[in-house]
């Protein structure tokens, strides 16, 4: 479960409302030795009034339609819901149980006593959280060094985890598990949707794809180069199909389908994305290579070739595939190692490897691909996104193309217009 502060702080008012120094933060002067994070099970310690049973929001717990009496058992039941879409299900998961720690600790309440202010002052906290819930990247859910988050959450995130809670609400006031939730109370959001900002230059994209190639190179045992060269071929594969890491690790090569025209054959890769929806991605003949390679160096049967389905990316050692957050934590670590290279002679890149993830290679992807002239559409029905307008954000040429006509053209008296 999620982790949260280890003990209440100073400042904190049981009954809800903002610390001094900041919306629901540490107050000014706090000392340095701050509590820690521990699992959310301690925190009911000495708080068994706050499991829920009776939270203001329960006053029609006659007429619940799930088998639920704490909010445990109600985040439990809705988590349950998603239980056949492990990646849905975990970020789901996190974002319900920052807000139920939040509250636990934070405001000193039961998530069925959360009202309005709370939920207003929470997506606040997350802009500017204390440093007590933000841990290293890479971290392990569970070790000492694990917090709730990474780093303080941007506009789009936050947007999600409003979007997030509020489903979350809503769907126990419809159960009857709840009579309202906090978030349906908060205006509604007029933010202007942020453009993608977490996307590597091509030449970054190359640089990491070199540096896995120097790495295997100078590998002092086989299994360290294979080790690398499963890296090279993650990213090959991630920044050539731009799917999500859910759907990554859960391709099989029974996902690979061969689609024969007069002209020659084409590949496709079968994907179930959000909401269950499926799609195909195009797959190039350079990357059906290397997807061959890979699986020969594993010892698996080539696409085509008959025999049980495995999966695209698999274990160095053993069989089966990785999980998501194994695979996020290789790619993370080995971006890290790939900016320490490369500080010595671009910084400001070096930075901006240091702070890659997982997304970063599907946004990579969207932007990369429509600046090399694949239609918007297309673009669109590969990544999985619903509305042309989530596709659009990655338009840049457009945009620079109307930036640069406007400032050449247009400007005050006395600046000079270029013809």
């Amino acid at each position: 479960m999620v982790a949260a502060l280890s003990r209440d702080r100073p400042g904190r008012r049981p009954g809800g409302g903002s610390l001094p120094g900041g919306p629901a933060g540490r107050p000014s002067g706090a000392p340095a030795d701050a509590p820690r994070p521990t699992p959310i099970e301690a925190l009911y310690a000495g708080r068994e009034a706050l499991d829920g049973r009776h939270g203001a929001h329960r006053e029609r717990r006659r007429r619940c339609r799930i088998a639920a009496d704490t909010d445990r058992e109600a985040v439990e039941a809705w988590l349950a819901l998603y239980a056949d879409r492990p990646g849905t299900c975990r970020q789901y998961r996190r974002e319900v149980e920052r807000f139920w720690a939040f509250c636990l600790k934070e405001r000193g309440k039961a998530l069925s006593d959360a009202d309005a202010e709370d939920a207003a002052a929470y997506l606040a906290f997350l802009a500017r959280p204390h440093p007590d819930w933000v841990g290293p990247p890479g971290a392990v859910r569970g070790s000492p060094a694990w917090r709730p988050l990474r780093r303080p959450l941007s506009s789009a995130s936050r947007r999600l985890a409003r979007a997030v809670l509020t489903a979350f609400g809503a769907w126990l006031v419809q159960q009857g598990y709840w009579e309202a939730h906090p978030f349906d109370a908060l205006p509604k959001s007029r933010a202007v949707p942020e453009r993608p900002r977490r996307v590597l230059p091509r030449s970054a994209v190359l640089y990491l794809l070199g540096h896995a190639d120097r790495c295997a190179r100078a590998a002092a045992t086989q299994a360290e180069a294979r080790r690398f060269r499963r890296l090279a071929f993650v990213l090959t594969l991630a920044y050539e199909t731009g799917l999500r890491l859910g759907e990554l690790v859960g391709a099989t090569t029974a996902d690979l389908v061969r689609e024969t025209l007069a002209d020659g054959d084409l590949w496709w890769l079968r994907v179930r994305g959000k909401g269950d929806k499926p799609r195909e991605v195009p797959v190039s003949e350079a990357l059906l290579r290397a997807i061959g390679r890979e699986l020969a160096a594993r010892g698996a049967p080539l696409p085509g070739a008959g025999g049980p389905p495995v999966p695209l990316i698999g274990k160095l050692r053993g069989e089966g595939g990785l999980t998501a957050s194994g695979l996020h934590r290789a790619l993370v670590g080995f971006a890290r190692s790939a900016a320490e290279a490369l500080a010595g002679t671009d910084p400001e890149g070096a930075a901006r490897l240091a702070r890659v993830t997982w997304h970063w290679l599907r946004h990579s992807y969207a932007s990369h691909a429509l600046e090399a002239g694949v239609p918007l559409e297309a673009v669109r029905e590969n990544l999985g996104h619903a509305s042309l307008a989530t596709t659009s954000r990655y338009i840049t040429a457009e945009r620079a193309r109307r930036h640069r006509e406007t400032t050449r053209r247009h400007r005050a008296p006395g600046e000079g217009v270029e013809e």
